[in-house]
């Protein structure tokens, strides 16, 4: 540890006097990608501002069973939220050091991992969904939705995940507001439309598959998004269609 402290204050001048014009120099790179990130967080909150809206016309309980997913789907899926996080640095460096190879290997290990987590923790809430539904002391309408999340609507998430990883790719490879448009498309065009109609059809429980299948339109627009991306970025790659090409990013 002192070694270290010892580098980076004798060898990068860590501790030195703050220098205005090297802070705005550097302001403009880091807004370029931290304002559209942050646009891309807040995107989340509002989806799920609209879905409560909707919800709450069917009444109180089903909120209540809103509410309740909404503790669970964080502890539940937490792997999957933190994914971004966690491939974000490996498609940066390699995408520094121009090894798209691994970039390719590192984003469909990635979508591997998301599918098998998200079939796992899915076939567990459905095998528990009464004694969680015991657990919260749900009753009625709020059970039936709590029921609906763990037996249909859990397994999606293997979308979500997708989409969160084309996110880190697009936020690590230049492009933050690519991430940014998904991710607000899916809030608004993938919200907006899908849990009006499933309030139609299905009431409360509509308006959750709704957001669900507005979840799946738009994780597999964001994979397949990048795929095409990918052939552009890297250059001439010989490939003769768009189905080829995304073939040859995640193999």
């Amino acid at each position: 540890m002192i070694y270290s402290l010892h580098a980076v204050i004798v060898h990068h001048n860590l501790i030195a006097r703050p220098q205005l014009g090297a802070f705005f120099r550097s302001l403009a790179t880091i807004s370029a990608i931290a304002f559209p990130a942050i646009l891309t967080n807040t995107a989340t909150p509002i989806g799920n501002a609209i879905v409560t809206s909707q919800i709450a016309q069917f009444g109180e309980s089903y909120v209540a069973g809103y509410a309740v997913i909404g503790r669970i789907m964080p502890v539940t899926f937490a792997l999957v939220f933190s994914l971004s996080g966690a491939i974000g640095p490996i498609i940066g460096q390699n995408f520094g050091a121009g090894r798209w190879d691994r970039i390719s290997r590192s984003l469909s290990d990635a979508l591997i991992f998301v599918s098998l987590y998200c079939v796992l923790v899915s076939a567990i809430l459905w095998f528990l969904q009464d004694h969680l539904i015991a657990l919260f002391s749900l009753q009625g309408d709020a059970a039936t939705l709590l029921s609906v999340f763990c037996s249909y609507v859990a397994i999606t998430f293997i979308f979500n995940g997708a989409l969160f990883v084309s996110n880190a790719a697009f936020n690590n490879l230049n492009r933050p507001t690519w991430s940014t448009a998904l991710n607000m498309g899916k809030a608004t065009l993938g919200t907006i439309p899908f849990v009006w109609l499933g309030g139609l059809w299905g009431g409360a429980s509509g308006v959750l598959i709704g957001q669900a299948i507005g979840g799946m339109v738009f994780g597999c627009l964001g994979v397949c998004w990048y795929g095409d991306k990918y052939c552009v970025w890297r250059g001439p790659m010989n490939v003769v269609s768009s189905k080829t090409c995304l073939s040859q990013v995640y193999r």
